[in-house]
């Protein structure tokens, strides 16, 4: 805003200078100060109250408020919407010559005339009254600028002690009111749990990076980095630090939720519309450039509620190193992501006046605000539409009962568990064709671990046995899970799931064999039977070799089978690349009883899984009636599956047709069918899944191009 006034005000100099070429006359330059006003503290005046606000061109002291003369006085009759929305105060034409001025602003909200406790009062920029009377802090000269912003974000009397607010090390901190809240004005930088306990830390890069799980868990850490302030900077915490249950923050004080993190934003005037979206957010009230500080060539900062936030970097999430320093803040929130390997941050930018929600991998350290106050959070639900798509089926009038889990299950005997909680529901001939809604109220806020299931008694003996209907969310049948064969998916901070219950209790687990003796477990969607993981034999049904380790320039000449492995890669989770030659040999890549998909297997599967028919037979292209392919990739880092049937489409990448190089992987799942393209012969129909949609490519490509191969069981 500065900037901005201060360009005009050289746009008006310009003109002036122009018309004085033309008659010879001087014109002086207008003068001004806007002072913009916000009351954001939880304290408000009421319509009809009067603001008043001063400018002082010497110096003063707040002993001195009530009766030292300004040199101006501004009092301002509030409105409704002056009091919700803010307004500006304008200064015309100050005298500047004295080399210093001083605002302040109060609200008497009790009407006694005297400044004193519970009245709003402040000096600008974010300087309490009572900070002045001991002659230790000064106000903010504002002598060169055009436009402030004055916080109304502190009430005379209200105390914040350094005391108070003390970390399990003892470092002290102090806070800020903004709102309804109280945050720290420093970032955490306690190296112990509150019970005393040491947070883990001094792991090199590569220990940093493998603290987390595939499940998502991990374990706790903080890191130091050698070049930062440690006051300043604070110390840099992974998310399983940030969420450990002995907690971080000094007593009464939290770490942030999102909804804190949301409240905090509404406050300083994001609108709700825009509050829960995702990447940079807040460009209209300039967010960003509110909560920076002032200090460190944080770029564009006004800081005005005292936020201070500091561009201390990060510990990063791939390499382990430490990066952005004096370039970028990051704020850890307890909130876990839709994909349960990542938690939900802030970032702010030092070249950026918005500020980012985004989601981030829990193992990356990023600082720590504590919170306390602020509204009540809103009750959680978990709504799980649930369907009936398998060969077996409840019929109406048996119970469907839904569990919820705040621990892990795996290793669970369900029968011999308590859930959290149960929802029951008597099924209908409607739920059974049309699928039925159940919904847990009232989700623990700080839950990091959730974990639901289902059940139908199907033979109705009262108990979970052999032919009931039984699977943790998704698709991972109980006996699976409490033998540690599959596990449950944890999606906490998910607010509804979709869920095919096609699992039967008893069933013997399904593996089928390849020729080289991998095993391939099983799953069921609709009529069909499929690989769940990708192909990885090397030789043909009959035993003959295909040919692999093939260089660039020489895979893109190839007119028979062959076959390659991503570079650096896991097999057993990614499987091998097959050109279409080798995928559609007549020697067979699929075990007996099995064969590589055509385009109507493909089609019967999607139909399967919600895409109306018309859609799936129709013209090729990204397809898709109810986020399909969301449905059949894998919930893994990135890929925003959710794998809603148990395909677990894994984002293996491809060897490219053009110059045979390998690349996409972590992005994109490609799929060969056996079916060649009729309009031309050297191309042949495939699929494809992609990290940021949620549909199913259908489409034709050269037949060198080296995909991924799903096995699919012959019709009987």
């Amino acid at each position: 805003m500065k900037r901005i006034f201060r360009n005009m005000a050289a746009m008006v100099a310009t003109a002036v200078l122009l018309a004085g070429c033309a008659d010879d006359e001087k014109t002086a330059i207008p003068s001004f100060l806007d002072v913009n006003v916000k009351f954001t503290h939880a304290v408000k005046p009421e319509v009809g109250q009067t603001m008043v606000t001063n400018l002082y061109y010497g110096e003063i002291s707040a002993s001195e408020v009530m009766t030292a003369v300004p040199g101006r006085q501004v009092q301002s009759v509030l409105t409704a919407d002056m009091i919700r929305s803010g307004f500006r105060v304008t200064f015309d034409n100050p005298d500047k010559s004295t080399g210093t001025m001083y605002v302040c602003s109060y609200v008497d909200i009790n009407e006694n005339g005297i400044i004193d406790e519970g009245d709003l009062a402040v000096f600008y920029n974010n300087l309490k009254f009572e900070d002045m009377e001991s002659g230790e802090k000064f106000p903010t000269n504002v002598i060169g600028e055009y436009a402030i912003n004055l916080n109304h974000g502190i009430v005379y009397g209200e105390v914040i002690s350094d005391d108070d607010i003390v970390d399990a090390d003892g470092n002290k901190y102090t806070a800020v009111t903004i709102g309804s809240q109280q945050w720290l004005k420093e970032n955490l930088r306690t190296r112990h749990f509150n019970n005393g306990e040491a947070i883990p830390t001094d792991y090199d890069n590569a220990g940093w990076i493998g603290l987390m799980k595939e499940d998502g868990t991990g374990q706790p850490a903080v890191a130091e980095y050698q070049d930062a302030d440690l006051v300043q900077d604070g110390l840099y915490y992974n998310w399983f630090a940030v969420t450990d249950e002995r907690g971080i923050c000094p007593e009464g004080w939290r770490v942030p939720s999102d909804d804190d993190w949301i409240e905090l934003e509404e406050c300083l005037g994001m609108p709700s519309s825009e509050a829960k979206l995702n990447n940079w957010r807040g460009a209209d009230a300039r967010i960003g450039e509110q909560l920076k500080t002032r200090e460190r060539d944080f770029g564009e900062a006004t800081d005005i509620y005292g936020f201070s936030a500091m561009p201390s970097g990060q510990r990063e999430k791939d390499k382990g190193t430490f990066s952005a320093y004096n370039a970028d803040a990051y704020f850890w929130t307890t909130t876990v992501a839709p994909l349960v390997k990542q938690g939900v941050r802030r970032v702010i930018r030092k070249s950026y006046f918005t500020i980012n929600r985004g989601v981030i991998s829990k193992v990356a350290g990023h600082s720590v605000r504590c919170v306390r106050g602020g509204k009540a959070p809103e009750p959680k639900s978990l709504a799980i539409d649930i369907s009936f798509d398998g060969a077996v089926t409840p019929r109406a009038g048996q119970v469907l009962k839904a569990y919820l889990y705040y621990t892990s299950v795996a290793g669970v005997k369900v029968a011999e568990s308590t859930p959290d909680a149960t929802v029951s529901t008597t099924l209908s001939d409607t739920h059974i064709s049309d699928g039925v809604t159940v919904t847990f109220e009232n989700i623990q806020e700080s839950a990091v671990n959730v974990y639901v299931a289902a059940w139908v008694d199907v033979d109705a003996d009262g108990a979970i046995g052999a032919g009931d209907l039984a699977a943790f969310y998704a698709n991972a049948g109980f006996e699976e899970v409490e033998r540690q064969e599959a596990e449950a998916t944890n999606v906490a901070g998910q607010e509804s799931l979709q869920f095919s219950l096609t699992k039967v209790y008893g069933s013997a687990p399904v593996t089928v064999k390849d020729i080289d003796g991998n095993e391939y477990s099983i799953v069921t969607i609709g009529s069909q039977e499929w690989f769940k993981t990708n192909l990885r034999v090397t030789k043909y049904k009959n035993g003959d070799a295909i040919p692999t380790d093939i260089a660039d320039a020489d895979w893109i000449k190839l007119t028979s089978g062959a076959c390659a492995a991503y570079p650096d890669t896991d097999i057993a989770i990614n499987g091998l690349l097959y050109n279409w030659y080798a995928a559609s040999d007549a020697r067979g890549l699929c075990p007996e009883g099995w064969h590589v998909p055509t385009e109507k297997d493909y089609q019967t599967l999607e139909i399967a899984i919600g895409m109306a028919e018309e859609t799936a037979a129709g013209k090729p292209g990204w397809r898709q009636t109810d986020k399909e392919g969301t449905k059949l990739k894998a919930n893994v880092e990135g890929f925003n599956g959710s794998d809603l049937f148990g395909f677990t489409a894994m984002p293996a990448g491809q060897r490219a047709e053009g110059k045979g190089i390998f690349n996409n992987i972590g992005t994109y799942a490609y799929f060969w069918t056996c079916d060649e393209f009729t309009d031309n012969p050297e191309k042949a129909y495939r699929r494809v899944l992609q990290a940021k949609y949620e549909t199913i490519a259908n489409s034709v490509i050269s037949k060198l191009a080296g995909y991924s191969v799903r096995c699919v069981k012959d019709s009987e």
